[in-house]
């Protein structure tokens, strides 16, 4: 079937190259096995995928095919968006980070840079408003370290640089001249990156550029890292401020809980 129609329609409609180019893949996808979009081939569609794929997944699939229903003036009802408890502060873990991280460059004209710096804030849970702060002076690559200046609490503080960023960054900030900061990416364009990947994987929670900072916290609990290390390297004053990011999802303690029962040692 040839989607160069349904790609204009998709350009005109104000989506990047990237985002056609995933909504095509995704109803190229449902094409394979059902020739035709009708309610039947939607429902068994989504009923065979929903004890197999996560939320994003889920939840892109119904965007691409959404949109392609409304391209071909076909009125269908869809199943609901996967969400998950709404009483826990947003974040994403990391198999969510990493599918993102994975679609990236179906999604922007620049994933490189795109990339960056999402891996950026994810690995080190620095503000939005600290990210757009930073100097390229302030990353020493030899010692894997960012000083976070001008913070919230007026301290600054240093945080660990990781090993792919050590060497990925150098690489991005060569591509250009350093001009309004490291990044050179203006509030409204960080804005647009999150806004854009919550739009194109489907995700249902509150989330924001500031989500990432909740990610850091909950990816570095996992890992055991101590309250106390956490409490420093996101600059808090109190570990009570710390314990304010870590409540986890019910689906989450749940699988957790699991994992560790059925480790039990047998006689």
């Amino acid at each position: 079937m040839d989607f160069k129609t349904f790609r204009e329609w998709l350009l005109v409609n104000g989506f990047s190259q990237g985002s056609a180019q995933t909504f095509i893949a995704k109803v190229e996808l449902f094409i394979k096995t059902y020739t035709e979009l009708n309610q039947e081939n939607l429902n068994s569609f989504f009923a065979s995928k929903i004890e197999i794929w996560n939320g994003s997944t889920f939840n892109l699939f119904i965007n691409s095919l959404k949109h392609y229903a409304k391209f071909l003036k076909v009125e269908l009802e869809f199943p609901k968006y996967h969400k998950i408890d709404k009483r826990v502060k947003p974040y994403l873990t990391e198999k969510e980070v990493n599918d993102i991280i994975f679609k990236i460059p179906l999604i922007f004209d620049n994933p490189d840079k795109v990339k960056a710096i999402f891996l950026t804030m994810f690995s080190t849970g620095i503000r939005p408003k600290e990210v757009l702060q930073l100097k390229r002076a302030d990353f020493n690559f030899k010692e894997k370290t960012i000083v976070i200046k001008n913070r919230k609490t007026h301290n600054d503080i240093t945080v660990a640089l990781s090993n792919e960023l050590a060497v990925m960054l150098p690489a991005i900030f060569g591509k250009e001249e350093e001009k309004i900061n490291a990044f050179n990416i203006t509030k409204s364009g960080l804005q647009y990156i999150f806004t854009r990947i919550k739009e194109m994987m489907g995700i249902t929670i509150q989330f924001s550029a500031y989500s990432m900072r909740h990610s850091f916290a909950h990816d570095m609990l996992k890992k055991g890292v101590s309250l106390n290390a956490l409490k420093n390297g996101m600059g808090h004053t109190s570990t009570n401020t710390t314990l304010g990011y870590l409540d986890v999802s019910e689906k989450e303690s749940i699988e957790e809980i699991r994992k560790r029962i059925n480790k039990r040692r047998k006689k």
